[in-house]
């Protein structure tokens, strides 16, 4: 059995993200988290996905949700595993395909790919639950909106009954 480092440990880095001193960066990590431990706690970890490309927002997003599965699984006696969906392009870089494919291994991680785009994967049915809306947040005094970037990082919390609450 190999032992893990804080880094890789999701419960200790769920505990070491809460211990941020730095004033500026412990609220919107906390902020972050607690939105992340909501959504788990609203719907249940195996409604809560991200999109997940590999760049560098979407691992921060992910290590989030891992941090938040850590502090789930621990409290609820239970696994938990952040869940991910890949949406591929054609002309991906091999070095962001090894370093999804390297961050799933070392991490755990429940990534569901597609090889094609979010648009044909609603139109085609291939999503069995809701169709994901990307959004992303320009700042504090804002609201979400579409996303002019694609595909940006997302967090959809899926409602058991069918509704989603986008984050």
């Amino acid at each position: 059995m190999t032992t893990m480092t804080n880094d890789e440990d999701p419960l200790a880095f769920y505990n070491n993200l809460r211990d941020c001193k730095d004033a500026y960066l412990s609220s919107h990590i906390n902020q972050a988290l607690d939105t992340l431990v909501d959504a788990i706690r609203l719907y249940g970890p195996d409604n809560v996905f991200s999109s997940y490309n590999g760049g560098k927002d979407a691992d921060v997003i992910m290590h989030l949700l891992r941090a938040v599965c850590g502090k789930f699984a621990a409290d609820h006696r239970c696994e938990c595993f952040p869940r991910l969906v890949y949406f591929a392009i054609e002309d991906e870089f091999d070095e962001v395909l090894k370093h999804i494919d390297s961050n799933e291994l070392r991490y755990g991680l429940k990534l569901t790919r597609y090889n094609c785009g979010i648009v044909q994967v609603s139109i085609t049915g291939r999503v069995k639950r809701d169709v994901l809306m990307l959004l992303r947040r320009l700042g504090p005094a804002t609201t979400y909106h579409s996303a002019a970037v694609f595909p940006p990082p997302c967090i959809c919390a899926r409602n058991p009954k069918g509704r989603s609450k986008l984050w």
